[in-house]
């Protein structure tokens, strides 16, 4: 699990095993977010320059 902090300073969890890539903290990456019965989740979560 990682956490994203998007452009509100608010922390959104996303999941590792659900992803292709990897990432590197400070990466920057776009997402779509959905809420899951564990609050906002990241999906779709892409890593670009």
């Amino acid at each position: 699990m990682g956490l994203i902090n998007d452009e509100n300073n608010q922390r959104i969890a996303f999941y590792l095993k659900e992803s292709d890539q990897s990432f590197k903290v400070r990466d920057k990456v776009e997402f779509e977010i959905t809420l899951t019965c564990n609050g906002l989740t990241a999906i779709n979560v892409v890593s670009f320059a």
